[in-house]
């Protein structure tokens, strides 16, 4: 099993490491000369595609990279380029004419490339699906295989739709497991990189002050001391050790399927946050299903591609164990129970869905289930770690202040002291100008500082939190209005507030003054009848809107007032719109 874990492992990394390559080539005669770029795994391969090409290659080198990297292509970039290319494809235009157009509407520099890429293969005769094959980095092979679906059973328009829907919900999944992994681990850097400024430039101050007294000082005292000394002379050590070690982690857990599998048992196992983990790789792999199954892909191929969405060994070894059950005739969740991988309520709801044939369906409720849950545990991780966060940093330079005012405690009945030469005077100046008030009050300024900061990085992660939920709901708003627009039916988008309010649209296609999500009403009956209900007629180009009941509150949730969406977009001009905001609790 290992082995072929390993093996699988591999063939990926293969598959995904492509490079860019421009080259030069001549006519069979010698008489045309011709240069372009290629992206393609070596420069052999760049060679063999030239020859295949009828060109004889004359020069072939990797493309220069920018100084700091090239522009990339996000991934709601993409989401949105498939949605396009989907509406087109209903709408009959021509593969070929859709790519062109999307070519010419498409400014940024990264996903401009990628499009003539595809488009370049697709003038060579090659499918969607095969063109797509060319850019692994964008198009992974769950999508490739899924084109190809679309492709075989005349249904491309619509695969392109569910994988647009399915890339949309896994972004957004994967952007609030990274939010529970980054928030403690910022938080603890930050708490680090703290520490150690105070033991490396604020402890060595009162080093030298009580070096100037010439007592013996508290073992606390001196313990702190010795540190910050040794972390002064060896500063090179504290900076090294840790990006190293970050470094070989991450290399080890990469190449290392055995190092890999010990930390993905172990990420489960860590409460609160192994939580989220699981039920993130969970709602992954359902929703992959789902997507698999609604496009018909036979359920032993799907459990193939399954077995690596997860993100982790574990999951993967009890998909791939399913899979060989499945091929001797039992059923998916047999192993997925006796592994005890899967939470109960999950494989019990897929157990539903392979009784009555229903797998896609209730699949996709499960995937439901667990985004939810995720967003939850996100939520109380967050309420959980700040106190935690503020009692361990108050140990911490708690520690430190009473190592540094245990001397000072102890002088404090002393003002001189007698001894072998005679009566000395106890200076309350340091060598550099200090006196131990000065030093009481910085580090008394800094504990409150520090006491201060913290929380404000906690409040501005919680604000990127909230930007990329607004960010989330303007795609549902502008999806709504697509949908809308193709079926002729009202869709509703709705947002939970933290306090149990909750906003929500309705967006509608119509021609007339009726507005049909409410039958018979003109707009006048609707303004009269729903007085403090907001609801703008939009006729095109861009309209926005500012719900009421939005906004941050210290929780992460959004409870009331002003965030803009945008909604709306290009459009047939005999469409009108309704956007009707409807207040309320739920």
């Amino acid at each position: 099993m290992a082995t072929a874990l390993g093996k699988d492992k591999k063939s990926a990394l293969r598959e995904a490491k492509t490079y860019d390559f421009t080259w030069e080539a001549t006519s069979p005669g010698g008489s045309e000369k011709k240069k372009g770029e290629m992206n393609a795994v070596s420069a052999n391969a760049v060679r063999s595609n030239l020859r295949r090409m009828g060109l004889m290659p004359t020069v072939v080198r990797k493309a220069p990279q920018p100084l700091f990297g090239e522009k990339g292509v996000k991934e709601a970039q993409l989401v949105v380029m498939v949605r396009q290319l989907s509406t087109m494809i209903n709408a009959g235009v021509p593969i070929v004419q859709s790519f062109e157009l999307l070519v010419s509407a498409t400014s940024g520099a990264g996903m401009k490339k990628l499009l003539k890429g595809i488009l370049k293969h697709l003038k060579e005769g090659e499918s969607l699906s095969q063109a797509m094959a060319h850019f692994p980095k964008y198009f992974d092979r769950l999508f490739v295989s899924l084109v190809a679906a679309g492709e075989q059973g005349g249904i491309l328009d619509t695969i392109l739709l569910r994988l647009a829907e399915y890339r949309e919900k896994t972004l957004a999944l994967n952007k609030k497991v990274k939010s529970a992994m980054f928030y403690p681990a910022a938080i603890i850097t930050v708490m680090v990189v703290v520490v150690v400024i105070l033991m490396i430039f604020v402890i060595p101050v009162f080093s030298q002050l009580f070096s100037s007294f010439g007592a013996t000082l508290p073992l606390l005292t001196q313990v702190v001391i010795n540190i910050s000394d040794w972390m002064k002379s060896h500063w090179y050590i504290v900076v090294l050790v840790p990006i190293a070690s970050v470094w070989l982690f991450i290399y080890a857990y990469k190449r290392n399927l055995s190092f890999k599998t010990v930390i993905d048992r172990f990420s489960l196992k860590i409460p609160v946050l192994g939580d989220i983990l699981l039920k993130g790789a969970v709602a992954r792999f359902m929703r992959t299903l789902s997507t698999m199954q609604g496009a018909g892909v036979p359920i032993m191929e799907a459990l193939g591609t399954l077995s690596k969405v997860s993100g982790n060994v574990i999951i993967e070894r009890s998909v791939l164990a399913a899979r060989d059950d499945v091929a001797t005739g039992g059923r998916i969740t047999t192993q997925l129970k006796a592994d005890g991988v899967f939470p109960i309520m999950a494989t019990q709801m897929l157990a539903i869905g392979e009784e009555t044939g229903a797998i896609e369906v209730m699949s996709g409720k499960v995937a439901d289930f667990y985004e939810n849950e995720v967003e939850e545990a996100v939520s109380r991780l967050s309420t959980l770690m700040e106190p935690m966060i503020m009692v361990v940093l108050g140990i911490i330079v708690g520690t430190l202040v009473v190592a540094m005012y245990l001397p000072i405690f102890k002088m404090g009945a002393v003002v001189t002291h007698g001894g072998e030469g005679g009566e000395r005077d106890l200076s309350l100046t340091d060598a550099v100008g200090f006196t131990l008030i000065e030093l009481m009050i910085t580090i008394a300024v800094l504990a409150i500082i520090l006491a201060v900061a913290i929380p404000d990085v906690s409040i501005w992660m919680v604000r990127a939190r909230i930007q990329a939920a607004a960010g989330n709901l303007q795609q549902d708003i502008n999806w709504a209005k697509g949908y809308a627009i193709r079926s002729g039916y009202p869709v509703n988008v709705s947002v939970q507030g933290g306090g149990g309010g909750a906003c929500a649209w309705t967006i509608s296609p119509t021609a007339t003054g009726v507005l049909q999500n409410v039958p018979g009403m003109t707009p006048v009956q609707y303004a009269s009848q729903y007085q403090n209900i907001p609801c703008t007629v939009l006729t095109g180009g861009t309209f926005s809107v500012t719900p009421t009941g939005m906004v941050q509150n210290p929780a992460g949730t959004i409870t009331s007032a002003n965030i803009e969406f945008q909604a709306g977009g290009n459009n047939p001009a005999k469409y009108g719109y309704w956007l009707i905001q409807v207040g309320g609790r739920r």
